[in-house]
């Protein structure tokens, strides 16, 4: 063989392995250098969202223990279930300590506004002197209950025997705790 063959041969032969080594060993590294750089990347999201859910979880448990100490009044404003009949009665109370006429209307169907707490539609109406009937509505602020009022109207009865008598209704919501979830 001559020499220029043989510089060929060796050169083709480099070529051949230069190649060999790129498909068989420098291209399958690269894929799974790829991979495990996706990986990584994915792990590092996974672990973000993981710390910023500590950090939640440790800012909930913060705020509840603050408002910890609260938690017997915030239970308090709440009617327990099946004792609707004292709110009735601070109402019925209310309207008799400031003269006027009452009337309570309940929706008999609850409605569950969380796992913990269910609603009462209810509407009051009274019919009194317009100074009583604003103590009334008043005094009703001041329950140790949480009644959310809704819709409230006022308007005269056209009474002749009391000009200054006026006809309060309040459409609204007592709130209940759940008693299997206290």
């Amino acid at each position: 063989m001559k020499i220029r063959q043989k510089i060929s041969l060796t050169i083709l032969t480099v070529i051949i392995l230069i190649f060999g080594v790129v498909y068989l060993v420098i291209i399958p590294t690269i894929s799974d250098i790829k991979q495990i750089s996706n990986s990584v990347f994915a792990e590092r999201v996974d672990l973000e969202k993981k710390y910023l859910r500590g950090q939640l979880l440790k800012k909930t448990v913060a705020d509840f223990e603050k408002i910890k100490p609260q938690q017997d009044r915030l239970n308090n404003v709440f009617i327990e279930a099946g004792n609707e009949l004292n709110f009735v009665t601070a109402i019925e109370t209310l309207a008799a300590d400031n003269g006027i006429e009452q009337n309570i209307r309940l929706n008999a169907s609850r409605q569950n506004e969380s796992a913990f707490i269910s609603s009462l539609p209810i509407e009051i109406t009274a019919i009194g002197n317009f100074d009583n009937v604003l103590n009334f509505t008043s005094a009703i602020e001041k329950l140790p209950f949480y009644f959310n009022s809704a819709a409230m109207t006022l308007e005269s009865t056209n009474s002749t025997a009391n000009q200054d008598e006026v006809k309060l209704t309040m459409d609204g919501k007592i709130f209940f705790l759940n008693a299997e979830k206290k």
